[in-house]
């Protein structure tokens, strides 16, 4: 007696390529250099590859990452304040808190950057100015950078920091 098995699973089980796109890109070896720099007058894009002599006070950071995929890439801001812990939670200073342990908390900066990312190498030139026009202002930043591909899933966020010099 023989039987044979059939190549297909009953109710169509994913292959592996469709599982790697429901997943999400990866992002990976981010970096920024530098991380302290004042702010220019251009908006947010992709960077060319080419080498150019660095200025003494840089006016921008490079945001160099890697993507698994093409997807599109989100900068969202949030600026380091001074805060109050009350339980775990940090909080804007308060008079009601004033014995409370000083804390740093990160609200987020309203208007963000989103770039379409290519699979590969990546690098955005980054001057400090949001959605085309609105600037930020001097201060310590951290940065959230997610990539959502096609399907619309995204990376595991990071989160770099930086200094926006006055």
């Amino acid at each position: 007696m023989t039987f044979t098995t059939s190549s297909s699973v009953p109710g169509g089980a994913p292959s592996a390529s469709s599982a790697a796109a429901e997943a999400g890109p990866v992002l990976s070896a981010l970096k920024l250099s530098p991380a302290r720099f004042r702010r220019g007058k251009h908006a947010a894009k992709l960077a060319s590859h080419s080498h150019r002599r660095k200025p003494a006070t840089p006016t921008a950071t490079t945001i160099s990452f890697r993507l698994s995929t093409a997807a599109t890439v989100i900068l969202s801001f949030q600026r380091a304040q001074p805060g109050q812990l009350n339980g775990h939670s940090c909080l804007a200073i308060s008079a009601k808190r004033h014995h409370s342990r000083r804390c740093t908390r990160h609200p987020p900066v309203s208007g963000a950057v989103t770039l379409t990312g290519h699979a590969g190498a990546n690098r955005i030139s980054f001057e400090g100015i949001l959605d085309g026009a609105r600037k930020l202002p001097a201060g310590s930043y951290q940065l959230t950078l997610a990539a959502r591909n096609a399907a619309g899933s995204t990376t595991a966020l990071q989160h770099p920091t930086f200094t926006l010099l006055g």
